[in-house]
């Protein structure tokens, strides 16, 4: 099923057998139901997701995305992220994210 949401560039996709639900589009053997995704829009990949949440790095991004970020980035995600735009409150950025660990 990801490969196909991928491929059909939809947030969620779910696939089932059986007869057409009610209100669907009917093309030959092939009812297609479309419906608003529920989550949030990722920041990186821009899919609607329910795992999107506001990242230590100050960035709304789903879990498959802070994965990827994360694990090639690690400590780098501030500045890769904002770059010297916002050098200035990185400081207190980081002091936030120390005192939440309280």
């Amino acid at each position: 099923n990801s490969d196909v949401a991928q491929l059909l560039i939809v947030s969620q996709l779910t696939i089932a057998e059986g007869p057409a639900p009610e209100g669907a589009l009917v093309f030959e053997d092939v009812a297609f139901v479309v419906e608003h995704a529920q989550g949030q829009v990722c920041d990186r990949c821009r899919r609607i997701d329910t795992t999107v949440k506001e990242r230590s790095y100050q960035a709304l991004v789903c879990d498959h995305c802070a994965e990827i970020l994360e694990e090639n980035f690690g400590e780098n995600l501030w500045d890769l992220w904002f770059g010297d735009k916002f050098s200035d409150i990185k400081p207190k950025a980081q002091a936030m994210k120390e005192n939440k660990r309280l």
